[in-house]
């Protein structure tokens, strides 16, 4: 053919577009045939009560990105969960063989599938009325079983299967307040939330999932009972995390209001300790003092401040108050031998023999080291391992005491 006889392409272009939206229809066609033939056997199915058969059909077309009507999948999948519910809740009630975990994930299944159902059929492609509709009979359904996802986490909780009572404690709280309770009041006790909530952040805790153990801590602190432990938990959380702003404001709430709790008191000390704020944590100490005047870890704590800033006469007087209060703190013999120690070494001593005060400086450095001596001794014999902190200390003493056969004896661990 000459190019003279070729037709123009306009020519063909009602032919190619009648082809076109043949295409397109017989597409459409084997998409719905496609989505509908899943449909009538998941739907026959249910119908013939083989709920684990519809339910495994609803799940393997969850999966399927080109299944197109998932909104009456997910209430199929929503009806095959409520029987495998109930052939479960039967099997309890007739007594028989039963298997508690299967039970409780039939329930979950439940609740996940009328969230999803009612999330999708809320969208604009789904008619209100028929939405409605549905709503309620979710709603009603979820009501009658809320109770027992309650039974479910305080199992799962008392088997420290922690990821399970995560699961269903969030469950119980994202449920009701999902919009389908929007009108109508979901079946959750107003005790109860908080106790999902605390459920939630214990698992999270004992998972070390330490981000996710905060997500209700607001709702769990409604919850009076447990708050002191909450506490607790959540100021481990901020440290593991190494928040310390919301570390230290965890361990501030704690002390102030359980303040004869020292699990708040020693991490704030250290805290405040390892940040060099410690006339913040005298003022700490001063108040706890006014209520537990005999507390003795607070004078432990006030006595290690004092000798961080040398002022050992302080420490001297707050250790002896340790140990009057608890004498099984017998690190408290540090603290005063230490003390003695550095105010000999503080005292300065003419360097001629034969000037004035050179005698008087000179016995009161060695008064001194003689108070000292016995302290650092019982502290050597209660923590024998601490070699590293007695032993030149020790040596120190015996040799400005002279003290001949002691002096040759500790020897041995300064030369190591």
């Amino acid at each position: 053919m000459t190019k003279q006889n070729l037709l123009p392409l306009s020519t063909f272009m009602p032919v190619i577009s009648r082809l076109i939206l043949i295409l397109v229809i017989l597409c459409a066609m084997c998409n719905s045939a496609r989505g509908q033939a899943p449909l009538k056997q998941i739907k026959a199915a249910l119908k013939a009560n083989k709920a684990t058969e519809a339910f495994k059909l609803v799940e393997q077309y969850r999966k399927d990105t080109l299944f197109h009507d998932k909104a009456q999948l997910l209430i199929y999948g929503f009806e095959a969960a409520v029987k495998l519910n109930d052939v479960e809740n039967e099997r309890f009630y007739l007594k028989q063989k039963t298997d508690t975990t299967a039970f409780f994930f039939t329930l979950y299944n439940v609740f996940d599938y009328a969230l999803l159902a009612d999330s999708i059929t809320a969208l604009p492609d789904y008619s209100e009325r028929k939405h409605k509709r549905l709503r309620k009979k979710l709603v009603q359904q979820l009501n009658i079983l809320y109770p027992n996802l309650n039974a479910a986490t305080q199992f799962f909780m008392r088997k420290r299967r922690w990821e399970e009572a995560a699961k269903f404690s969030r469950m119980a709280i994202e449920a009701g307040r999902s919009p389908m309770f929007s009108e109508q009041t979901a079946n959750l006790p107003a005790h109860l939330l908080p106790q999902y909530a605390e459920r939630y952040m214990f698992s999270n805790f004992a998972l070390k999932k330490y981000s996710e153990v905060d997500r209700y801590a607001e709702t769990a602190l409604k919850d009076s009972n447990q708050r002191e432990t909450i506490y607790e938990a959540m100021a481990q959380t901020y440290q593991e995390l190494n928040k310390q702003t919301e570390y230290a404001a965890y361990l501030q709430k704690g002390i102030s209001e359980y303040p004869r709790n020292m699990f708040f008191f020693t991490r704030l000390a250290d805290l405040l300790i390892a940040q060099k704020q410690t006339d913040r944590l005298l003022r700490v100490i001063d108040t706890l003092l006014n209520a537990d005047a005999q507390n003795a870890k607070l004078y432990e704590y006030q006595a290690k401040v004092h000798l961080l800033e040398g002022r050992d006469s302080l420490c001297i007087l707050s250790a002896k108050k340790m140990q009057q209060y608890d004498t099984t703190r017998t690190y408290a013999d540090y603290y005063i031998g230490k003390s003695y120690f550095n105010l000999a070494q503080k005292v300065e001593i003419p360097q001629s023999i034969n000037a004035t005060g050179y005698k008087a400086a000179y016995e009161k450095k060695q008064h001194l080291y003689r108070k000292a001596r016995p302290y650092i001794e019982f502290y050597r014999k209660n923590y024998p391992e601490d070699q590293h902190v007695w032993s030149p200390i020790l040596y120190e003493i015996y040799w400005k005491l002279n003290l001949g056969k002691e002096f040759e004896e500790i020897l041995k661990y300064t030369q190591k």
